[in-house]
């Protein structure tokens, strides 16, 4: 340093004088304080032991009972309206449009076949003799074994009423 603090200007000693003795005040009273207050006095702080948290075992078999034995599917059957000749009845036997997806050209149908199965069917795909050609929502168009086109509906929902 240059001469150290001997070339400092009047107002900087006096500063400098009056931290050291606020600095000197604060640690005379900080030690008063400690002394005062009996360390021995203070009871720790104690947490309770937390008990652990358990779940149960989960036991699916009973939904999987349950959804097991509900059909979704129930609801009638589904109208065949062929396009073009209202009038030609056909048979019985065809598959029941249950439900139908449109995404562009990743659309498909739930078909329930004649025999009680369930099918999905995507477009270009055929089933029970009939290929899928377009879908819409509620409805999708095939086309048969002569070249008829064939348009399924879904049933109207009927209100399923809960034992």
């Amino acid at each position: 340093m240059n001469g150290g603090w001997k070339n400092w200007s009047v107002a900087r000693r006096i500063a400098t004088v009056a931290f050291a003795a606020v600095v000197a005040w604060d640690a005379v009273a900080l030690v008063r304080r400690m002394r005062a207050v009996e360390i021995s006095r203070i009871t720790p702080l104690v947490m309770p032991e937390i008990a652990t948290v358990t779940r149960p075992p989960f036991d699916d078999s009973g939904i999987f009972g349950l959804a097991s034995a509900r059909n979704p599917f129930d609801g009638g059957t589904a109208p065949i309206v062929p396009l073009g000749n209202p009038l030609v009845t056909l048979p019985v036997d065809r598959p029941r449009l249950t439900g139908t997806v449109v995404q562009g050209a990743r659309s498909f149908v739930v078909i329930e076949l004649v025999d009680g199965a369930m099918r999905i069917v995507r477009l270009g795909e055929s089933a029970s003799g009939l290929t899928l050609r377009s879908v819409e929502p509620g409805a999708g168009t095939f086309i048969d074994a002569t070249g008829r086109r064939i348009v399924l509906h879904l049933a109207p929902t009927e209100t399923a009423t809960r034992p």
